[in-house]
């Protein structure tokens, strides 16, 4: 998938520009949690922390970053990526998939 527009997608969910998006969240839909730390995967071993909230998950600058990461962690089957949009009072976040079919 290539990078979204954010400025698009904001405009379709209303979401008003002093609202800053402020990156990409992986969700693990299986634990229903966010990802928080990581060591890539290797033949031993992967190291994966988790988060129950958007606030504290890792924040990644572009949707090819978190989708590298959720393929070195062999995640695939299990992880959406999620965009993140501080609204003062809470972190929003909406998947990429609803983003995709809100566009088109």
């Amino acid at each position: 998938m290539k990078e979204p527009d954010i400025k698009a997608i904001r405009n379709k969910l209303g979401i008003p520009s002093d609202n800053k998006f402020i990156g990409y969240v992986i969700f693990d839909s299986r634990k229903g949690d966010f990802l928080l730390d990581y060591a890539a995967s290797t033949e031993m071993f992967s190291f994966k922390r988790f988060v129950p909230t958007p606030e504290f998950a890792r924040k990644f600058t572009s949707y090819d970053k978190a989708s590298r990461v959720i393929k070195s962690l062999e995640m695939e089957e299990r992880a959406i990526i999620m965009m993140a949009f501080d609204l003062s009072s809470q972190i929003g976040v909406i998947d990429m998939p609803s983003c995709s079919e809100m566009l088109n």
